[in-house]
């Protein structure tokens, strides 16, 4: 019985796919994770075309191979492609010659990762492509480094990681910088001007706002986090010039929520961060303090305090009464202790907060 072909050439021909790899959208992303899901069999073909791509887009002109050395490829490729008895998912009349173009992009993909002395990282190619000259700060120490941009934002680069920047910044139309590491900003309010963090595959979009950038080249995963303000991201996966249809699929984000990121699996999940912050002033902060209170007093504290939504069967859990101290605790220890007085459980999902349980009666 044939079965279907779900190998690295069969994806690598298909333009969908190569368009999801290039510009991943939250819609082509979860049609890509439902169909792996869908068919398991499937994802070691995905993750080898996806390699492949990745490979030939971080490469560079300049370093491709001469004629004779693509010809040679070609036969040794010829010698070696055979056919299978799979059923095609698309004509069988050009199957084999696309299988050989696959099989000669894999192997100039072998070509310069073996010929290519040092590997040209995104950061490395978006600040090449910039249209403006840029002034460029690295920390080769081991405590954070302030920047001070010329708009008045600031810039808390963490060790081992660069940020570039045009002198121009504060009369451009949009603020642009480029990160390669880790680094908090704090960006000055200017709606005319949105402020761009270009960090791997991420974009990070904002007016004036306070929040993480995580994007270590040689980590799997590039991470946005927001403290205060509200922040829009967005991928890309390669140094194109920044297009309207690509913000058109951003993700936004509000204080104590996060957007990961995972470059391997091009897969973005919006949830939240792992110490989530007071977001209100001082004086306006509940002091968490309850003796015989209803428990969705206590429940409507934490989201005031935190601006994270707490969903919960009111109806169920109306006749509960909390008498609990909560003052010092982080807010996931607040939960655990409030779930124990009630018999009640909490979960995280995406960006709010769950809670379970039978009620009281």
């Amino acid at each position: 019985m044939e079965e279907t072909d779900y190998s690295a050439t069969t994806f690598l021909e298909d333009s969908a796919f190569r368009q999801w790899v290039r510009a991943p959208t939250p819609g082509t992303d979860a049609y890509w994770r439902e169909f792996m899901r869908q068919h398991p069999g499937a994802t070691d073909g995905i993750t080898k075309a996806r390699e492949a791509l990745r490979l030939m887009d971080a490469r560079t002109e300049t370093d491709f191979p001469t004629n004779e050395q693509i010809q040679r490829m070609k036969g040794i490729i010829k010698e070696r492609t055979e056919e299978r008895p799979v059923r095609p998912l698309w004509s069988p009349v050009w199957r084999w010659a696309a299988a050989a173009s696959v099989a000669l992009i894999v192997g100039l993909g072998w070509w310069f990762q073996m010929h290519q002395t040092s590997s040209d990282t995104l950061y490395q190619q978006l600040t090449a492509q910039a249209e403006t000259p840029l002034l460029e700060k690295v920390n080769t120490g081991s405590q954070s480094l302030l920047v001070n941009l010329p708009d008045g934002s600031t810039v808390a680069l963490q060790p081992k990681s660069r940020i570039s920047y045009a002198l121009s910044l504060a009369n451009n139309s949009r603020r642009e910088v480029y990160l390669a590491g880790e680094a908090f900003f704090e960006v000055v309010k200017d709606p005319q001007r949105p402020f761009l963090v270009y960090a791997n595959e991420l974009v990070t979009k904002v007016v004036g706002t306070s929040f993480w950038v995580k994007a270590i080249d040689q980590e799997q995963k590039v991470t946005v986090s927001v403290r205060t303000g509200r922040v829009a991201v967005f991928s890309r996966t390669d140094a194109a010039p920044l297009s309207a249809n690509r913000e058109q699929d951003e993700v936004m984000l509000t204080p104590n929520q996060q957007l990961v990121f995972d470059r391997q699996y091009i897969h973005m999940q919006k949830t939240l961060v792992p110490q989530p912050e007071l977001v209100n002033s001082a004086a306006s902060v509940p002091t968490f303090e309850y003796r015989d209170a209803p428990v969705s007093q206590a429940f409507s504290d934490l989201k005031n305090a935190y601006g994270i939504n707490i969903d919960y069967d009111e109806t169920a859990m109306k006749h509960c009464l909390l008498t609990a101290s909560l003052t010092d605790e982080p807010l996931y220890e607040k939960l655990k202790l409030i779930c124990k007085g009630i018999q009640a459980q909490y979960q995280i999902q995406d960006d709010h907060i769950v809670i379970t349980g039978q009620g009281c009666p």
